[in-house]
Order: C-alpha cells, then structure tokens, then sequence
C-alpha cells in the first residue's frame, strides 16, 4: 500500500537556494558510531530511517540534522523537534490523550509580530488560494501574530519553493512528504516550506490544502504534533520509528483529553481541518496580543474551618470563590465583553506545587468564574508539614492588564 507523507525537516542551519536539490537523499549506510549514539541519547529511533544526506544526516526518514544540530542535542535537549504532518494511508484516528507542545518559540520584541509569506505565480492558482486561505484563518483569530504575503522573496520571512520526490521511483529509506517546513530559530520563524510537485501539481487537487499550508506555517512558528510522543495515536498503526524522540513544551490548558480534528496532528484525513477550540487556545496562549483589558480577581470567602491541634499545630482550612472581572478602564467602572478568543491565564495549586496554565474564555463573558480554591496547609510549630491547597488563580499575562 502507497504511503504518503506529510513532514518537516529540522534545519537549525538555513539552507540557501544553491543547496536545494529535488528532495533525494544520498544513500550512504556508513554512518558514524558517535552520531549513532548521539543521536539515541536525544531519544530518536537510528533503526531505519537514517541515512547521509549531503553534509548532514537524515534521521527518522524526514528529519535533517547536520552534525553540529546532533552535537547540540544534548546541550538543549529541549530544542529537539517534532516531524512534520505524515499520512498514513490518509487515516485520521486519534484515541488517545493529546496536547499541544511547543518548541524553540518566535521573539516578539513588541505589539503584534507580522511574518511574510512569498509564493511564486508559478504555482498552480489552487495552491495559492491554499495559502491565502491558511493565512486568512491565522489572522481571523487574532493572536498575537499576522501573517501576510510578500510580494518579493527577498522581503518575506518564509518563502514557498518546490521540490520533487516520486514516491515510486526513490531509495527506500527516503521520505516523499507533500510540504515540508522547519522549527525558527534565534527568534525567527522558519524560512521556507518545501511543496512536493509530484503531488500538487496541473492534474491533481487536495481539498485540505489550505489546513497543510496551517500545519507547515504551524511548525515554522514553533508548533509540534499534539501527539508527537506515538504517531499512532492520529496514524491508527503503531510502527517502528513512531516515538519522534526529543522532548517538547507542553501547552498547558489544552485538552489531555482525545482531540481529532487538531491542526498539528501528525496524521490527516484528507478532509479539510479549520482551527478547533484547542488549536485556538493554543495558538492564543502561546502567542497573546495585549489587549485593553484590566482583569481583576474578585475573592469570595465561603467557609473558614481552620482549628488549632493541640498546644502547638494548627491547620488552615479555607474555602474562597475565585471570581475573574474584566474591565475596559484602569479604573474598572467600565465592564468588558470578551470577544476573538479572549484568553487569561492561571495558576494551578496542587500542593505546595504550582504550574500555569490558559484558558479560553466563552465570547460574550464580562467575568469568569475559576471555581473553589482550597487553602488546606497543617503546620506543626510554625514549620509547614503538609499541604493539600488546590484551585486556581488569576496569574500575569501578555494579553492583558492586571488590575491595580
């Protein structure tokens, strides 16, 4: 059966266009012991797929590191991506929990980052129409970047080149992937996303073009699989190779729950995919546009059961509404309405632990409630020896102001 193949490749190095090449790999098997063993370290699978490519390495069949990406692997074990969007047999089945993950993120000095996209008019209008569709869905959601076309390749930060890889006619352990981008670096996105002409091409059409083009501009802004630790969890079959090794930042706020439909899974259907909910909250909670919105967080004491415990212990027990109120003015006299994907983001207590996390507040809320926070600590002469605090609370935010 046909495989086919969505998939980025890592590229810590920019490659200039002389170094483009139509996308096949030298075969070479004599890989060095060292790279081998570095490579297993970082937690990616060297029993197929891996293979000399030019002066670096291809690794997992779509992944290309050069040796100084390799020795860098673990100095930064958490700058180690993810694949790209693959396809297998075009099955989407996603049955177990997923997330969003992030790695190597964008800098955005100030306001609201734009990121340029060129595509030449020799491409195929339907392919065009692809692009200008998946930029149009990022900017409706209005996060904390834009995208736009560029008019000229010398002035966009991602440019879209062609590249050829027939799957029928190819050493076997190369990958044909229909798009291929990368993850940025020093800040930048990432600087090109490769179209395989084989498939798109003047006598072939897919209809998820648009939602291929989201997922590769995905990656070049950071985004890896939502189930990128097994790619059988949106592929449907579990093979060799499947764990893309590395380690990547969870977002969290988004579902641990079974998510299909997601923009970043690895597998597709084929289907076209708009942004779901969790995409939403993803792509808002990693990127957020400053807002002016004052938040305040208005407590409410509904129980005090705290008690001594003999001569010299003492348990604090408390129960308190957490209440978030929004407002247009610094002053709070005028309420705010949340629209376009108004996101806050939390403290989460369990314990004397503490993470953060985002959530998406419903469009139309002029306040949102995060539940019972429980203060529950036991001290034993002053010394804290247990604690079972747990709930939310308002935490800081690039998307809004806190209120003073």
């Amino acid at each position: 059966m046909k495989k086919i193949y969505y998939a980025f490749f890592l590229l810590i190095t920019i490659l200039s266009a002389c170094k483009k090449d139509n996308g096949r790999a030298e075969n070479n098997t004599e890989i060095p012991i060292e790279i081998i063993q570095k490579l297993k370290a970082a937690g990616f699978d060297t029993t197929e797929g891996l293979h000399k490519h030019g002066d670096g390495y291809i690794v997992e069949g779509d992944i290309l590191l050069t040796k100084t990406d390799i020795d860098g692997l673990s100095e930064n074990p958490k700058s180690k991506i993810t694949l790209g969007l693959n396809i297998k047999d075009r099955l989407l089945q996603s049955k177990d929990p997923v997330g969003h993950y992030v790695s190597n993120l964008l800098t955005a000095n100030s306001g609201v980052k734009n990121i340029s996209i060129y595509i030449p008019p020799s491409f195929q209008q339907y392919i065009i129409d692809g692009l200008d569709l998946a930029i149009a869905r990022y900017n409706a959601l209005e996060f904390g970047l834009t995208f736009s076309r560029s008019m000229s390749s010398s002035s966009a930060n991602i440019v879209i080149s062609t590249t050829f890889i027939d799957p029928n006619n190819k050493p076997s352990n190369v990958t044909a992937y229909l798009m291929a981008s990368g993850l940025p670096s020093n800040g930048n996105p990432y600087n090109q996303i490769l179209v395989n002409t084989y498939y798109y091409n003047t006598s072939s059409f897919y209809s998820d073009i648009a939602s291929t083009f989201a997922h590769e501009i995905g990656h070049a802004i950071g985004f890896r699989h939502t189930d990128y630790m097994n790619r059988a969890f949106s592929c449907g079959q579990v093979t060799q190779g499947n764990n893309e090794g590395g380690n990547a930042n969870h977002v969290r706020g988004t579902s641990p729950d079974p998510v299909s439909g997601s923009w970043m899974l690895a597998c597709a259907n084929g289907v076209d995919r708009p942004f779901i909910d969790e995409d939403i909250l993803a792509l808002n909670g990693t990127y957020p546009r400053l807002r002016n919105v004052y938040v305040k967080q208005v407590n409410t004491l509904i129980s005090d059961e705290s008690y001594l415990i003999g001569c010299c212990d003492d348990r604090t027990l408390l129960s308190t509404n957490f209440t978030l109120e929004f407002y247009q003015d610094q002053n709070l006299t005028v309420p705010y309405t949340t629209s376009n994907n108004f996101v806050v983001k939390v403290f989460e207590y369990s314990g004397s632990s503490q993470l953060t996390r985002v959530f998406l507040v419903p469009n139309g809320a002029t306040s949102y409630d995060l539940g019972t926070f429980v203060t529950d600590i036991t001290y034993s002469y002053g010394t804290e020896i247990q604690n079972n605090t747990s709930g939310y609370s308002l935490a800081p935010f690039g998307g809004y102001h806190l209120a003073p």
